[in-house]
């Protein structure tokens, strides 16, 4: 089975600070929760994911974008046409990086689940190995990496630095 399956959510109430979910199982029945008990009832966080388009369809302005994260795991979300006539370029291909606004609720356990993943833009990333990017990088005229004497503990570093941007 897909790992998949949460369209059977239908919740209402939704902006206040209680309402009642409703969940079916595998056998179409149902069980009513409390989703949500205090004020924060949502939030929009900004994200990424990375993955392989599979499926890209829908009539409206914003049209669903599948992208496969790994064997029978998949991720659901919306992209303006635009968007999504790019990345049918890439279907079943290349690994793209999505970025986008991701809606999120709170359940009555006070863990948060994603509600939709709005796609702003992507990257088509690189399925170079990260041993050649190194050796292209220490082949560069002018580059400091031939001179490191440990080139991958560099790497992780400038990974891990914190974000001088902010």
């Amino acid at each position: 089975m897909l790992a998949y399956h949460d369209m059977g959510r239908v919740r209402r109430g939704y902006g206040s600070s209680e309402g009642v979910c409703v969940q079916w199982n595998e056998r179409g029945r149902y069980s009513k929760q409390s989703c949500w008990t205090n004020q924060e009832v949502e939030k929009l966080h900004q994200g990424r994911h990375d993955g392989i388009v599979v499926r890209i369809g829908g009539r409206r302005d914003l049209v669903s974008v599948w992208l496969e994260l790994g064997p029978d795991v998949y991720y659901t979300c919306v992209a303006s046409r635009d968007i999504a006539k790019r990345l049918a370029m890439h279907l079943f291909t290349t690994q793209v990086r999505i970025y986008g606004t991701g809606r999120w609720h709170r359940e009555a356990n006070g863990q948060w689940l994603i509600d939709r993943f709005t796609i702003g833009s992507f990257d088509v990333l690189n399925d170079e190995p990260l041993t050649a990017v190194i050796s292209e990088l220490r082949d560069r005229p002018g580059s400091e990496w031939p001179t490191l004497d440990d080139p991958w503990a560099e790497l992780n570093a400038i990974r891990h630095a914190p974000d001088e941007s902010a």
